[in-house]
């Protein structure tokens, strides 16, 4: 018999993975909660997810630049 089961998402930004605070939701909204500690993520882009180890990661690219 075959098993499957959902992969753990995550949201990969910086040097952390961010936990999926409610799998019941779209990751753009997982983001926008994860917002009010990082807030650098409310303007970020969201790419993935890439399967890797069992768990989907998702990773946040903020948009913010070099002035100049």
């Amino acid at each position: 018999m075959i098993t499957v089961t959902q992969p753990i998402r995550v949201i990969k930004y910086k040097d952390q993975e961010l936990p999926d605070i409610n799998p019941g939701v779209p990751m753009e909204d997982v983001m926008k909660m994860h917002a009010a500690t990082h807030p650098e993520l409310s303007t970020a882009n969201l790419e993935g997810p890439v399967i890797k180890d069992g768990k989907a990661v998702y990773t946040a690219q903020t948009r913010l630049g070099t002035k100049g």
